[in-house]
């Protein structure tokens, strides 16, 4: 498979880089009762996740992102559900014969030192600042190595060109012009009155789509964000760098004149209006770099559907997860 002057590794890698960036996770750590770190908040066919685990995934990201205590629930439940996922992969890849050698890690370490060279006491003092033991560390990068070493097999330039085709005005320069409408859960309010929230969106989503109130009107009306002076108007957003993922992911689904349902942010709760949109002209080979971890992405959460039937994930709940039949969130005991 070509890849021009990058890697699977590579775009693997990065990920791994971020996990050794010196600082406190933004959220997880002022919460009441919160459970120890080594704690286990689940286990894949016995296997732990630990608190600390999930904690991490989260820092990583959203890095320095504030978040309010109730959305934090959410990201908390999202954060342990990937980890699950990636036990699931791993699992998968263990099928498929998939091994890291001791060399390939080697590779991989000096990678990662390089990077945290600039760092105070480098690798090993971001590590122990993180509460991050070594080995921890290296089985993460066996699973990097072993992850990138199966779509470097798996993924070939024609599947790249054929997920651009699907996914155009996500990587083609695209621009979509949004307005929203923000709804902030307090922090003392409980997820019930969170999900009160989704509701009351939902209500005026179907105001607006009766012809009861525009959503200008009803931004100006309802929401908690500073755009509601301008009818919830955002102006015109890229894809990517500019809002926050599950934001930007829900705008881009969206037609012209569509409203989306509620969307839940580490900001609160939005429902999302399409105004315009602006075609981009970017070729799949100009957005490789693009392309390749969001084909990543779609493979990773195929695999882990597929094996899910073949393994038993239990929850302590000592930390908020996801049900697996509704996909709610569900306040474990430890919160």
């Amino acid at each position: 498979m070509r890849r021009g002057d990058c890697t699977w590794r590579h775009w693997v890698l990065l990920a791994a880089c971020a996990a050794i960036a010196i600082g406190k996770p933004a959220i997880g750590q002022d919460r009441a009762a919160a459970p120890p770190p080594d704690a286990v908040a689940a286990t894949v066919d016995g296997r732990p996740i630990k608190v600390r685990q999930v904690l991490e995934f989260v820092h990583r990201v959203l890095a320095e992102n504030q978040v309010t205590a109730q959305t934090t629930a959410f990201v908390e439940a999202q954060a342990l559900a990937q980890l699950i996922d990636r036990e699931l992969v791993s699992k998968y890849l263990d099928r498929q014969k998939v091994s890291a050698s001791p060399v390939e890690i080697d590779a991989a370490m000096k990678t990662i030192e390089d990077q945290a060279a600039g760092q105070a006491g480098g690798l090993k003092a971001s590590l122990a600042g993180r509460g991050i033991s070594l080995e921890e560390f290296q089985t993460q990068l066996a699973w990097d190595v072993r992850w990138a070493k199966y779509l470097t097999q798996a993924v070939t330039d024609a599947d790249l060109h054929a997920y651009f085709d699907a996914h155009r005005a996500d990587f083609d320069g695209t621009e979509v012009r949004v307005s929203h409408i923000l709804l902030r859960p307090e922090a003392s309010r409980s997820p019930a009155a969170v999900a009160a929230m989704e509701h009351k969106l939902a209500t005026i989503r179907q105001e607006i789509s009766s012809g009861q109130i525009t959503f200008a009107d009803a931004a100006r009306r309802y929401s908690e964000g500073p755009s509601r002076r301008q009818g919830g108007d955002l102006g015109f957003i890229p894809r990517r760098n500019r809002m926050v993922e599950a934001f930007s992911a829900a705008a881009f689904k969206l037609k012209k004149g569509e409203v989306s349902g509620p969307v839940i942010t580490p900001y609160g709760l939005h429902l999302i209006e399409c105004t315009d949109v602006k075609p981009g002209d970017k070729t799949w080979e100009q957005v490789r770099n693009l392309l390749a971890p969001a084909i990543a992405k779609s493979i990773f959460e195929r695999l882990a559907n597929e094996m899910r039937s073949s393994v038993t994930v239990e929850y302590t709940g000592v930390i908020p997860y996801l049900d697996p039949r509704t996909g709610q969130v569900v306040i474990g005991k430890g919160t």
